[in-house]
This record gives C-alpha cells, structure tokens and sequence, in this order.
C-alpha cells in the first residue's frame, strides 16, 4: 500500500520504467520542452547593460532634443550609439556583429523603451515623472 495518496496500484504501474533524472544541467535543457530562444532584443539588452557604464555610450544616450545631441540630432546618436553595440559585438566573436546598424538601432530603441530611457519618455518627464498626454 503507498502512503502518498496512491490508492490502488495496478500491475501495468508497479511494471513501468520511471525515467531518471537528468544527470546534469545541459542534459535538463537538452530535455526541455518549447525550446527558448533569445531575441535580438535580448542580446541587444545584455550588451546596452555592459555599455552603460561607458561614457561615451551614455553620451550618445543622453539628448532629448537635437540640439543637445552629441552629433546634432537623435537619429544620429542612435545610430552611433548601435555602432557601439555592434563592435561589442565584434569584439565578443558574436554572429551578431553582421547585423545592419538600422536594426540594432531599432532594437536599441526597443530596450531604451523597457528601462524608461527613451527620449521621449525623458523629454516628457516634469522632475522625473511622466506627464501625462
């Protein structure tokens, strides 16, 4: 008799081959069900982290108008701030460092987006609260 809420074993249970555990974690995601992947954004993210402390990357990051941009307007800062993001990824041996300057800029702009630095959302802020629309 099983103790742990079973109530009635049949013979086909007592027979059953109970798979192990995975030994090791490669071998647990190896097992894993609906393969993750990481998007653009993701990698995009993990690098504007390690740049943000760079204050040349910061620099590019910080105008919301033209006119206080570092190369005189935002399109500008963008795109030399992804530039920046693509040689990171050079210098890491990433795949990743093949991909066109306009679309790590997007996807620039996407994680400015999650982390409440956008332009706009600064250009619209009042002492550091968004006004609303």
């Amino acid at each position: 008799m099983n103790h742990c809420g079973s109530y009635g074993v049949n013979k086909m249970t007592e027979q059953a081959v109970i798979r192990p555990l995975p030994k090791t974690v490669a071998d647990l995601i190896a097992g894993r069900k609906g393969k993750f992947e990481r998007t653009l954004n993701d990698h995009v993210e993990e690098v504007y982290l390690r740049l943000w402390e760079n204050p040349e990357f910061k620099k590019l990051l910080e105008g919301t108008v033209d006119s206080d941009c570092v190369e005189g307007s935002e399109t500008c800062d963008d795109h030399e701030a992804a530039k920046m993001i693509r040689d990171y990824f050079g210098e890491s041996g990433s795949p990743l460092a093949s991909k066109n300057i306009h679309t790590l800029k997007l996807s620039l702009r996407v994680i400015m987006r999650r982390y409440s630095t956008s332009r706009k959302e600064r250009r619209d802020a009042l002492r550091g609260i968004r006004v609303a629309e």
